[in-house]
């Protein structure tokens, strides 16, 4: 598939989706919220953009929505970013529960990360975000 024809299928199933989020708020507004609980639920919602916020964090749970990863593909992928900051990631997003290792037990050894159901849920979630977000990036 060309990849212009790539791009406008995405853009059609993420404004869907747009769509469908803004169907599904408008009737959760219906509910009539009180103001704590509204505040609850922006507390909640900013757990998950802290963590996400930490450098590297959304970049490591979009790759592994990709597909599986060692910690090595991890780096390569993620220019700049060191070893240990690399560790200190991975370990916060599966202390999260945004990811989990899974050791592979074969001569070498290996260890893989990978998206729990969390994980990949929140993943998927970011995209209509990103398609905001270069669509409407204000410093092109």
């Amino acid at each position: 598939m060309p990849q212009s024809t790539l791009n406008e299928e995405v853009a059609k199933i993420t404004e869907n989706y747009i769509n469908a989020l803004t169907e599904t708020v408008n009737s959760y507004s219906e509910v009539k919220l009180s103001l704590s609980e509204i505040q609850k639920e922006i507390t909640e919602i900013n757990k998950v953009f802290n963590y996400l916020s930490k450098k590297w964090a959304f970049e490591i749970l979009v790759l592994l929505y990709m597909r599986i990863l060692k910690f090595n593909e991890l780096k390569n992928l993620l220019i700049g970013i060191s070893s240990r900051t690399l560790t200190d990631r991975l370990r916060m997003l599966e202390a999260a529960g945004f990811i989990s290792r899974n050791i592979v037990n074969e001569a070498p050894v290996r260890i893989e990360y990978s998206l729990t159901e969390k994980g990949r849920r929140t993943a998927i979630s970011c995209y209509p975000l990103i398609y905001q977000s270069k669509r409407n990036n204000p410093l092109k």
